[in-house]
């Protein structure tokens, strides 16, 4: 689904603590466009502001990747908690969903076992990771709350950082991503129940499976308690279980975001 590529630029990820502070607070905002849910023809512009909280402990993190707890003393393997999720769709503004439930909120959150295979030594300025996720979700719109299942996304992830004159910091991240879910997480994006279904939309059941993958680029510029960042990514679905199913589009979908972060407040290390 639509990762919340966004949130992830309005909170700091870094490399490396030795030369931050254990905790910062801020505050940061974004805009992104993105397709109304993957397979769609449809796209939905959205800005979001948020406070956030980054804490660089030696056995606990917590930044723009994820709560990361150090449960694995090993050079190059990370256990830690992963984070995913979606975006709100209105399906009476989507022509293919008119009529259906909305689609709210998702998150997603599960443990995820990352393999460094670049050189450990030097991961604060060069990472290459394989990592490998798996999620339960939940969706709310604020009123209730129901599941969607679990889905996997397994990653090549690859991330490098330069420290420029003047005190600027550079870098970008990259990730090629396979998505696998089950039939209850494909069934609430794609499926069509019987009281919704029409002459053009049948009802329809999804299976459970491959999800399609997406390839995603992001880089940031950081100076002081400054930061922007931009993001852009691809999604493929043509191969994915729901693709010939009635809400099924389109075979390639986009994404792209812009974002920034003011570091308000401290710690002294």
């Amino acid at each position: 689904m639509k990762r919340l590529l966004l949130l992830t630029l309005l909170s700091p990820t870094v490399y490396a603590a030795e030369d931050l502070p254990l905790w910062e607070v801020g505050v940061g905002g974004g805009a992104t466009r993105y397709a109304d849910y993957r397979g769609s023809d449809e796209y939905t512009n959205y800005a979001i502001a948020l406070p956030y909280l980054v804490y660089r402990g030696e056995k606990l993190r917590l930044d723009g990747s994820g709560i990361t707890a150090k449960l694995l003393d090993h050079p190059r393997l990370k256990l830690r908690m992963s984070g995913s999720g979606s975006l709100p769709s209105d399906s009476d503004s989507n022509e293919a969903r008119k009529g259906m439930d909305d689609l709210d909120y998702v998150g997603e959150l599960g443990p995820s076992l990352d393999i460094i295979l670049s050189n450990p030594k030097n991961i604060s300025n060069f990472r290459v990771a394989l990592e490998l996720p798996v999620r339960y979700g939940v969706h709310t719109d604020f009123k209730r709350v129901g599941t969607v299942g679990w889905t996997a996304a397994p990653s090549l992830d690859v991330a490098q950082r330069w420290d420029l004159d003047g005190g600027y910091r550079v870098g970008y991240s990259t990730a090629l991503t396979a998505y696998l879910a089950t039939r209850q997480y494909h069934d609430y994006f794609y499926g069509v129940n019987p009281n919704e279904a029409t002459l053009t939309r049948p009802t329809y059941t999804p299976a459970g499976g491959f999800g399609g993958v997406s390839l995603s680029l992001g880089g940031f510029v950081r100076k002081g308690r400054y930061s922007v960042g931009a993001y852009a990514a691809l999604d493929d679905v043509s191969k994915a279980q729901f693709a010939k199913g009635p809400l099924h589009r389109k075979d390639t979908n986009y994404s792209v975001g812009v974002g920034f972060s003011v570091r308000l407040f401290e710690s002294k290390r």
